[in-house]
């Protein structure tokens, strides 16, 4: 059953990053129009501002994905050394 939920928790990391890029590009596109939700005043938020958004949020999605792959990654190590300690102990 662990080994189901666990296998659940990597499908669903998968699908929040993808979720997650998509709604970074829909905000890039967004901001790039000049769509009310990056408005200032009335005015669009620029391009090089558009570019930053799209920079800093691929940052922030790769480290939000990638300390929780980690900790999958974690969980997958101590288990094969587990694994390898006890058949050592046979």
């Amino acid at each position: 059953m662990r080994e189901l939920f666990i296998g659940l928790l990597e499908k669903v990391i998968g699908g929040v990053a993808i979720l997650l890029s998509i709604g970074l590009v829909i905000a890039f596109l967004s901001s790039l129009v000049g769509g009310s939700g990056m408005a200032v005043n009335g005015q669009s938020a620029g391009v090089f501002t558009s570019f930053l958004l799209l920079i800093f949020g691929f940052v922030w999605i790769v480290f939000v994905v990638g300390f929780a792959y980690l900790g999958l990654g974690i969980y997958h190590n101590t288990k094969r050394t587990v694994e390898l300690l006890e058949q050592q102990g046979r």
